[in-house]
């Protein structure tokens, strides 16, 4: 895609066939979209993310959605992404966002959550993700659909449909992540009877509890409030340590 390349909202149906939209609906779209693309660009400039929203004043100026009049006979919204005059890195920042942008909207589309994993790796913010873009479509009932459009790729995403497939992920992405991984920490405790030692998490400082094998119990014995490593299936919190 190219840096000013234009991309379009379209509405269709109730009042958009006279040319004109609800102001709420059009901001309510336009803004869910913007903040759908602000986590984008966080992950991209590794920026922290606030839960109350509170996107960085340089992400805002930098990674801004400016609109255009609708264009004439229809409501077609063009619109430009960024301001590539920010900074001098602007315009490759702005490339890199953009693509990742479509990319992650191709991947809800597909319904493909390992594809998103790779362009947004935390998971809280993917649920972030996911809820923006549940809000970008019309609310049922407005008699309005919404699609958006990237004239240069044909990409076409019917934010309906998209705002169903981001509910479902979302769902998915919320159960708890369960992964084969290696674990060290320090053994604080040793239960016989459950078979279950309890280990202190360095990075986090959390106790873990973590149930062995009878066969492994004469070296955990041998290793009293000492670092150990255990290897099995890990239950991942939202910032994906366990």
């Amino acid at each position: 895609m190219g840096d000013n390349e234009l991309m379009k909202l379209r509405f269709t149906g109730r009042h958009a066939d006279d040319h004109m939209v609800p102001v709420a609906i059009l901001s309510e779209t336009f803004v869910a979209m913007q903040k759908a693309i602000y986590i984008i660009a966080l992950q991209h400039e590794q920026k922290g993310f606030s839960q109350r929203d509170r996107i960085p004043r340089e992400i805002e100026k930098k990674y801004c959605l400016l609109s255009s009049l609708p264009n004439e006979g229809s409501y077609e919204v063009n619109f430009r992404f960024g301001d590539s005059t920010v900074d001098l890195l602007a315009p490759e920042d702005l490339k890199k966002v953009k693509t990742n942008f479509t990319q992650g909207m191709m991947a809800v589309r597909g319904s493909n959550p390992e594809s998103l994993s790779t362009i947004i790796p935390d998971r809280t913010r993917r649920q972030h993700f996911f809820d923006y873009i549940q809000k970008m479509a019309p609310k049922a009932g407005s008699g309005l659909q919404a699609d958006l459009i990237l004239p240069s790729s044909g990409e076409v995403f019917p934010l309906a449909e998209m705002s169903q497939k981001a509910k479902q992920l979302a769902k998915l992405s919320a159960a708890p992540e369960v992964q084969m991984q290696a674990v060290i920490g320090r053994l604080t405790a040793i239960d016989f009877d459950a078979r279950k030692v309890t280990i202190e998490y360095p990075q986090t400082h959390r106790e873990l509890s973590c149930f062995y094998d009878e066969s492994n119990e004469d070296m955990l014995l041998d290793q009293p409030r000492e670092l150990i490593q255990i290897t099995g299936h890990v239950i991942l919190d939202d910032h994906d340590q366990p």
